[in-house]
């Protein structure tokens, strides 16, 4: 598979239904109560844990070679609130 076509499968909420982000919201909270993934990365898929890091570009680097599609890394944060990134004149933010 080329890098470009996974790169893409690894962006996020593109192409999910609204099913789908809610349960992946809900595998985030639940993440959260767990020590093990708290402020740590996760790649998940099928609401099925894959891998977990510190590092976000090492858990990529990794995920780019399964053969699992698509695959939704996110960090874990406390209570499952999604990450939210802000900077001069844009905002990216779940649906």
């Amino acid at each position: 598979m080329a890098t470009s076509a996974r790169s893409a499968s690894l962006r996020g909420e593109a192409g999910l239904g609204a099913a789908q982000r809610e349960a992946r919201r809900k595998k985030l909270k639940e993440l959260a109560r767990d020590p093990k993934y708290l402020n740590r990365f996760v790649a998940l898929h099928e609401g099925r844990i894959l891998d977990h890091d510190d590092e976000l570009n090492a858990l990529v680097q990794r995920v780019l070679h399964r053969d699992e599609e698509p695959i939704f890394v996110e960090r874990v944060n406390p209570g499952g609130r999604p990450t939210v990134v802000r900077g001069p004149g844009f905002r990216v933010s779940p649906r």
